[in-house]
């Protein structure tokens, strides 16, 4: 269901990008060089971008399981594992956390242990189904974007709408079902890698007071809020987010090496 890319022989550290519901990998453009000694692996959710759209339902922890999958049969000689993910990326982050050992760790963008009411979910679900997803770009954009960023950036969030628009319907109704079914709130607790936990102070999706009672789930949880931006704040503020995975590489790696 998911696929998968990166260029190059995959080296001893990896970062794997797993994008929110509705975005491509393409979503991560400014943020991999924070990284640029590292492999970077980059995630197609079902449906989006150039992956076959899904034919089956499917849980996060299924999706988590191929990317987990994945990393067994191409980096057997990984030393180092950070997964980055958004939303949907993050519950499916949060769950490849559980199998993580080590210097590996873990950042979850816009995700909370659930991710509110399932019955919304099961309307997106069913608004995709008959409607496609094109009708969902003037709502997503609210939900996304802060007013003072879409009027200064609009081609970043054009082009965050457009691949909405270009996700196959049926694909983005079984990922919306998963998400209307996730519950990490086990999981979370029986973490033992660091887990960075990074929220909006405006998203809407994912209030704050949910994302920061993830991190205090997780043992080696930690929280950090993103001011004045909604919930693709990677995009908002994408030199921010970048130095806080960068510092939070760095010091996992010195707690691990004093």
């Amino acid at each position: 269901m998911l696929s998968f890319r990166h260029s190059g022989d995959l080296g001893k550290k990896i970062a794997m990008w797993i994008p929110s519901l509705g975005q491509q990998s393409r979503m991560w453009a400014e943020m991999p060089s924070v990284l640029d000694d590292w492999s970077n692996v980059f995630v197609e959710l079902p449906g989006h971008g150039d992956n076959s759209p899904a034919d089956r339902s499917f849980s996060i922890t299924d999706l988590a399981d191929e990317c987990l999958e994945y990393l067994k049969n191409n980096a057997r000689d990984a030393e180092r594992v950070v997964v980055i993910g958004l939303s949907i990326g993050g519950t499916i982050a949060l769950e490849i956390a559980r199998s993580l050992s080590g210097d590996s760790a873990v950042v979850v963008m816009a995700a909370a242990a659930t991710m509110g009411d399932a019955a919304i979910w099961q309307s997106r679900a069913e608004l995709a189904r008959t409607s496609g997803t094109t009708v969902m770009k003037e709502a997503a954009q609210s939900r996304w974007f802060t007013d003072e960023f879409v009027e200064s950036n609009s081609g970043d969030v054009n082009k965050a709408l457009d691949s909405l628009g270009s996700v196959d319907g049926e694909s983005y109704a079984l990922c919306a079902e998963a998400l209307g079914g996730f519950d990490g709130t086990q999981t979370a607790r029986h973490i033992s890698v660091p887990v960075l936990v990074i929220a909006a102070e405006r998203d809407e999706v994912v209030p704050l007071d949910q994302a920061r009672d993830l991190s205090e789930l997780v043992p080696r949880g930690e929280f950090v809020e993103i001011p004045q931006a909604r919930h693709l704040f990677p995009i908002e503020n994408p030199g921010e987010v970048a130095q806080l995975i960068s510092t939070f590489i760095d010091r996992v790696r010195g707690a691990s090496n004093p």
